[in-house]
């Protein structure tokens, strides 16, 4: 009997064993199990020390380690190099002790995790106090995403491809930070010149402002670029007017030149090269849609002399000068598109309580006003007779300057989208003060011009009777 029972042990002990033996051959044979295990292998926990390549990883004290994951997570994007730390708002949530960590910075590993299904490698930092010259206790911690293309680990990604996205941000330290990383899945090739897509110019910084980048996110995109930036005074004001902050100018004046700018263009004068209305409009068009404020104020102006009855030319000058800070200049050629029959149409959001601000367009001219949000909703088409009341109020608590409709009867509640990332308009508005001072023009004029064209006083009827 016992003899039988030690048998029956011995060959479940060996049947076990047979399972984990298989067991783990296929572990082994899983690529995305090998891949975790060879990445865990490549950043060992506290031992491996990466050197930051680009500004902007944010780094929290050790208190507010247990937020890192959820509001204090540095995403990036593998595909384009892009770096983006947490908003205000969740930052709010990891205190005041909040370092951005510098280029050339060495952390060591505290955490690698990969999420397959998301395409992710998850990471986490803790500064070198040792190598970078600080006290223990001061060092910060921090939480990165690197998100990868859609089904790129899960497609088959090799380490070697992963850790080449990865050292775009966090290089080992035995590799050359100078070095130029590959594109991902392409072979490395020798070159002995910079590529101009390495360059950052001042229109390169305009575009992160269009995209509503954090100040933080652009500075640092600075600081970790090779740069071109034109700095003359007129260049810096162009910034200015097309939304970039004070702080994001100062970084463009301080940043460093690589190599020599080419020469600048000449300044137009009020003579470009249109030959008819039709071919200034469009030229002007180009240019106000590329911010070159200059170009576009002079074909502008030509096209108004071309052909002063038409509203176009007067309606673009009116957009120049609020884009340039000129709004005392607007309201006079305002005036002429109206005398000229045209429309004003201007970016307004809807408030609409706790539903958010809803932007679209708000168009009044001598026979109509209206507002059609982005889905294509029209609120409301009357003619300037059938809006009641147009009043202006500063909303002091939200920073921005409203613009009070009623509309047979029905009180409607606009904010003006300024030129540039002037204010923020996703649930609250929240402007800067460049942002409310150009939502006080526009309001300022559309509340005293909506009765003027009720009443007849603008419009081509009062175009008609003036000598």
């Amino acid at each position: 009997m016992k003899k039988n029972l030690r048998l029956r042990l011995i060959a479940f002990t060996l049947l076990a064993s047979s399972v984990l033996v298989a067991a783990a051959a296929r572990a082994q044979n899983d690529p995305k199990t090998a891949l975790t295990g060879q990445l865990q292998e490549q950043y060992k926990i506290m031992e491996t020390v990466l050197i930051v390549q680009k500004v902007g990883i944010v780094g929290v004290s050790r208190d507010a380690i247990p937020q890192l994951p959820r509001a204090g997570k540095t995403i990036f994007l593998i595909k384009g190099a892009a770096l983006f730390g947490p908003d205000t708002q969740h930052q709010a949530f990891l205190g005041t002790d909040i370092r951005t960590f510098s280029s050339g910075d060495k952390v060591y590993v505290t955490s690698v995790n990969l999420n397959f299904k998301e395409d992710k490698v998850e990471m986490g930092l803790e500064e070198c106090a040792k190598c970078n010259g600080i006290d223990e206790d001061a060092a910060h911690f921090a939480f990165v995403v690197f998100q990868f293309p859609s089904g790129y680990l899960s497609g088959g990604a090799d380490i070697g491809q992963v850790t080449d996205g990865i050292s775009q941000l966090l290089a080992m330290e035995n590799v050359s930070s100078d070095a130029p990383q590959p594109p991902l899945g392409n072979t490395p090739q020798t070159t002995q010149q910079q590529s101009p897509a390495t360059i950052l110019t001042n229109e390169g910084v305009l575009k992160l402002v269009k995209a509503h980048m954090p100040d933080s996110v652009i500075i640092a995109t600075i600081t970790a670029s090779n740069c071109q930036f034109d700095k003359s005074p007129d260049a810096l004001i162009a910034m200015q007017n097309d939304g970039a902050s004070s702080a994001v100018l100062k970084a463009v004046a301080e940043a460093p030149v690589v190599g020599n700018l080419p020469p600048s263009p000449p300044e137009p004068g009020l003579a470009p090269v249109c030959g008819d209305y039709a071919s200034c409009i469009s030229m002007a068009k180009d240019a106000l849609a590329s911010s070159a404020w200059n170009d576009a104020e002079a074909a502008f102006r030509v096209a108004s002399t071309l052909d002063p009855k038409r509203p176009d030319a007067w309606i673009g000058l009116g957009n120049v000068y609020l884009a340039t800070n000129r709004m005392h200049q607007a309201p006079a050629v305002w005036d002429k598109a109206l005398n000229a029959g045209g429309s004003l149409i201007f970016r307004y959001c809807h408030q609409q309580g706790a539903g958010g601000c809803w932007k679209g367009d708000l168009a009044f001219g001598p026979e109509q006003v209206s507002f059609t949000d982005i889905r294509g909703k029209s609120e409301f088409e009357v003619p300037p007779s059938g809006i009641t009341s147009a009043d202006v109020a500063d909303r002091r608590i939200y920073r921005a300057v409203q613009l009070k409709l009623v509309v047979s009867g029905k009180n409607f509640n606009f904010y003006f989208v300024p030129f540039g990332s002037l204010c923020k308009t996703e649930d609250a508005v929240n402007c800067s003060p460049e942002g409310i001072e150009q939502q006080r023009a526009v309001t300022q004029y559309i509340s005293q011009a909506i009765p003027k064209l009720t009443s007849g006083q603008l419009g081509p009827r009062a175009a008609s009777t003036k000598p």
